[in-house]
């Protein structure tokens, strides 16, 4: 890898911080997780950690916009066929879903959007923001005339919300495991075949 593509020793311990503090979010929740403990799992000084972060609510800010801002988004291919197109979409989030230790983390942000409203309604504008992506693949389908119109942004969250009614929130609130290779695979057909039912011109 060439020099100038390499990370400096901040760089380098601002993704451990990120990391470590991923992980103590994760497994304590906000109440729970210290900045002591953020520290000692990076590897860092207190001095370094604060140095990055001034608090521990700052850190968990930037915690949930990465959690938010992972993309999952594909861009609209006018050959491909619909349906295909919308498997890789609902593939690429179910993904998401299923990656090391996303449950937790989004299990612990909803605690503390819960308990703080203006968290909340930052929380939400991020959301909105992140599926911005997939509400741009709608409104090109719906441009090229092979889905009937609508508003893409109630679209995508009506197609997510498909997805996560079986993928996410069971094991969010029910403590269920994820989902099998198989019963994704049914998760992911049906899901595509309801919205397409609906809106394939």
């Amino acid at each position: 890898m060439p020099s100038s593509q390499k990370l400096t020793r901040s760089e380098l311990k601002h993704s451990a911080i990120l990391e470590a503090a991923r992980l103590e979010f994760a497994e304590h929740g906000f109440q729970n997780t210290s900045m002591d403990g953020v520290s000692a799992r990076a590897g860092v000084s207190k001095r370094t950690l604060y140095n990055h972060f001034s608090s521990k609510e700052e850190l968990f800010d930037k915690i949930t916009e990465c959690l938010w801002k992972q993309d999952d988004s594909i861009v609209y291919c006018p050959k491909r066929p619909l349906k295909q197109q919308l498997r890789q979409l609902a593939e690429k989030k179910l993904e998401l879903m299923a990656s090391p230790g996303y449950v937790g983390l989004a299990r612990s942000v909803m605690g503390e959007y819960m308990r703080s409203q203006e968290m909340a309604q930052a929380a939400m504008a991020r959301f909105e923001e992140n599926e911005d992506g997939v509400s741009i693949w709608f409104q090109a389908a719906m441009q090229d005339k092979r889905l009937r119109e609508g508003d893409p942004k109630m679209i995508a969250h009506q197609f997510y919300g498909l997805l996560k009614t079986f993928a996410l929130w069971p094991q969010l609130l029910a403590h269920q495991p994820a989902p099998t290779n198989e019963e994704r695979d049914v998760i992911i057909e049906q899901s595509v075949d309801m919205i397409l039912a609906y809106y394939q011109q």
